[in-house]
């Protein structure tokens, strides 16, 4: 067991937002235009034990207690918000004061700018955030605090998380036996739980998406083999007049992919400016991803080709006068 701690919330889950107010501020996070952010209570192995990347500054240290400096790390987030022109270590806040003085904490400088992390999903940007130590948080909030944050606990080890969980237990019950345990997850468990509607819904758009394709392909067969078909006497006068095989195979083929590809790039066009709509269904592709295009118009230029190729193929195979006959 390498690291534990006690936060407010999980990455990838919602936390409380917090108004705060910077100190000598005017604009954006001044009393008349309060700051908002996710506000978190953690000790000082959280960042260590999530792997957090420190950017500037330090970390929490044991030193961080009741009787020292009121201090606080933001995220990279909040500090390109609310200083975006300046460095934020020494820089100090006061969290809670628009809410009330009950919830209304000692002004906290700032110590350390941490890497960001996702809140709810995956899928979407970092929302500001702002840790305090567990130690600082002012005993008249403390009641406050529990009826309206859950409290959890992080543990990293160093093998199948989930083996360790009746000692992670236990240990949490010899300091509070009255404390209820719940939800007991690994962090893969808490991804795979935040992606697991992104990952429903990327599905059934895929599987949509090849219908749809299947559906296309067979509608282009279909008509551009009628359509040579349908020249099955042409082919047999051309064939009668002397016209070669390998010609009237590139005549057809040509004129029936020119129709093809005309109607590709109109498709294409027309879904580079529909798939915006559907941006926020999809994760990890970009909506005018180049990849998807090309295969996409790959394989209709494949089956167009097909399509054109072998019916013409069958009709340059007839005798002529057959052909000629050919209603």
């Amino acid at each position: 067991m390498e690291a534990a701690a006690t936060v407010t919330c999980l990455p990838t889950q919602f936390g409380p937002d917090f108004p705060f107010t910077i100190e000598g501020r005017t604009g954006p996070g001044s009393e008349q235009d309060p700051g908002d952010s996710q506000y978190r209570i953690i000790s000082p192995d959280y960042f260590q034990a999530m792997h957090i990347r420190l950017l500037r500054g330090r970390y929490f240290t044991e030193g961080d207690s009741e009787r020292s400096q009121p201090v606080a790390i933001i995220n990279e987030k909040m500090a390109r918000q609310f200083w975006p022109n300046s460095d934020p270590i020494g820089q100090q806040f006061i969290i809670g004061k628009p809410m009330g003085p009950e919830w209304t904490e000692p002004a906290r400088t700032v110590i350390g700018v941490v890497g960001d992390v996702r809140e709810n999903s995956l899928s979407e940007s970092a929302p500001p955030e702002m840790f305090v130590p567990y130690r600082q948080v002012p005993a008249h909030m403390v009641p406050l605090l529990v009826r309206a944050i859950a409290s959890r606990w992080v543990v990293r080890v160093k093998a199948n998380p989930l083996s360790f969980a009746p000692q992670a237990k236990q240990a949490v019950l010899q300091v509070d036996p009255d404390e209820p345990i719940a939800q007991v997850r690994s962090m893969d468990q808490v991804l795979s739980e935040s992606l697991g509607r992104r990952r429903f819904n990327t599905m059934l758009l895929g599987t949509f998406a090849a219908l749809a394709l299947v559906l296309a392909s067979v509608g282009i067969y279909g008509v551009l083999s009628y359509s040579v078909s349908r020249r099955v006497q042409e082919i047999g006068i051309r064939m009668a007049l002397g016209a070669d095989r390998r010609e009237v195979i590139r005549l057809v083929v040509g004129e029936g992919m020119s129709t093809a590809l005309i109607g590709i790039a109109a498709g294409l066009l027309a879904a580079l400016g529909l798939t915006r709509l559907l941006s926020s269904m999809l994760y990890a592709v970009r909506p005018n991803d180049p990849l998807t295009f090309a295969a996409n118009a790959l394989v209709l230029g494949t089956v167009s080709l097909l399509a054109s190729y072998l019916p013409a193929r069958r009709a340059t195979m007839i005798d002529p006068m057959v052909a000629l006959r050919y209603e």
